[in-house]
């Protein structure tokens, strides 16, 4: 499947979830798979790079270890996106605009990369 298909498959899939952030999980997806060639993404179908969850809800299935943990595995782009839905619910993140959002998933521990926040806006605004 090319970048462009994947990409009009996920943007379907989220708005038909009714996200109202669906450009920015789009974004963040596009940024942490490097533009949807990373293992992750082609080996676990894992769009945000999500770990396997210990203790909420999920749609995933244990993956295997990378960047010292289990990362969440798929079984088709419509489980992983119920899974960031879940993910987002679990820890109360509600969206009111996108830079909001972002630096609520950021200040959550999501990413390490001291730059994340930077590096996911300017894939937003580059869509």
């Amino acid at each position: 499947m090319n970048l462009d298909r994947i990409i009009l498959h996920l943007w379907s899939i989220i708005q038909t979830q009714n996200f109202q952030y669906s450009k920015v999980l789009l974004a963040q997806a596009i940024h942490e798979t490097g533009d949807f060639t990373s293992p992750l993404w082609r080996d676990l179908k894992n769009p945000w790079g999500m770990a396997m969850p210990r203790v909420r809800l999920t749609t995933a299935k244990p993956g295997r270890m990378a960047e010292g943990h289990i990362k969440a595995a798929y079984n088709s782009i419509w489980s992983a996106v119920k899974d960031r839905l879940l993910l987002d619910q679990y820890n109360g993140i509600v969206f009111n605009n996108p830079l909001q959002y972002m630096a609520e998933v950021v200040s959550r521990g999501y990413a390490v990369d001291p730059l994340y926040l930077t590096k996911w806006q300017r894939v937003y605004d580059s869509i």
